[in-house]
């Protein structure tokens, strides 16, 4: 868990495609620049700096999230 991880809401299943889609609350892909983390319980699978540039959705109102992929992922996903 980061920093930021909420905790009053249930656990998000691993995705079956081992891809994390990503939306913003204005239902496009990163609404924010800067950095993103996807954890599996406490293990870190996947990390960008700037996730607005580093993994481009769509934009406010396009339903376009930003895709993570992340081969680490799709291991956790294949384990479970």
């Amino acid at each position: 868990k980061c920093g930021y991880t909420r905790t009053d809401v249930d656990p998000q299943p691993i995705p079956s495609d081992g891809n994390v889609k990503w939306r913003s609350n204005r239902d496009g892909g990163f609404g924010h620049t800067g950095p993103c983390e996807v954890y599996i319980d406490d293990k870190m699978v996947a990390h960008g700096d700037n996730c607005e540039e580093d993994f481009p959705g769509g934009g406010d109102e396009s339903n376009k999230p930003s895709i993570i992929p992340s081969t680490i992922l799709r291991a956790a996903a294949s384990a479970h």
